[in-house]
């Protein structure tokens, strides 16, 4: 099962990339985005009011951020993908995954047992449940992955594609490999 979708490694809200396997992968939606006026290395700071949801949890939070090209689209996306520790609320932002579910690289899957390939741009729920699929099983969307070598992940990984709502894939930009 190959997936397509690999975008530039970014850094977490905090300044470091998520690499702490610890927590829990959540959708936080963008309830507010202001300017502050002030910026570094030509990207404006930004602040973004976010309401996090989860298993067993939400809640509101704020952050201040350096948004560049990418991760503005992302803001202005409405959605955005946070590692979240569900005791103190602390959350890292995870850009490569909410570029993902935004919809802004593509996201699709092939299936090798039937060598059809299904697009799920865009489409939240499902590329939530792969992402957090992923995250429980330790797969890293920063590197290419075999899910043959894991039949179980694999079947989970099928079911939800299989499942998802049908759309045509898209030709409108390249399409780096990220192999699921």
């Amino acid at each position: 099962m190959l997936m397509s979708g690999r975008s530039p490694q970014t850094q977490a809200t905090t300044g470091s990339t998520i690499t702490d396997r610890r927590g829990a992968l959540a959708l936080a939606l963008v309830t507010g985005l202001t300017e502050t006026g002030t910026g570094a290395g030509g990207h404006p700071e930004v602040r973004v009011s976010l309401h996090v949801t989860g298993s067993g949890f939400a809640f509101d939070t704020a952050a201040r951020l350096l948004a560049g090209e990418s991760r503005r689209a992302s803001l202005d996306a409405g959605k955005i993908v946070v590692l979240v520790d569900p005791s103190t609320h602390a959350i890292q932002i995870d850009w490569a995954r909410s570029a993902l579910v935004n919809g802004l690289v593509p996201a699709l899957f092939t299936l090798a047992e039937d060598d059809t390939t299904y697009d799920l741009s865009g489409q939240i729920g499902p590329l939530m449940e792969i992402l957090q699929v992923l995250w429980a099983g330790g797969v890293s969307l920063n590197r290419t992955v075999d899910a043959h070598c894991d039949p179980a992940l694999r079947g989970q990984l099928q079911a939800i594609i299989r499942r998802a709502p049908a759309q045509p894939p898209r030709t409108d930009r390249p399409e780096p490999e990220l192999d699921a």
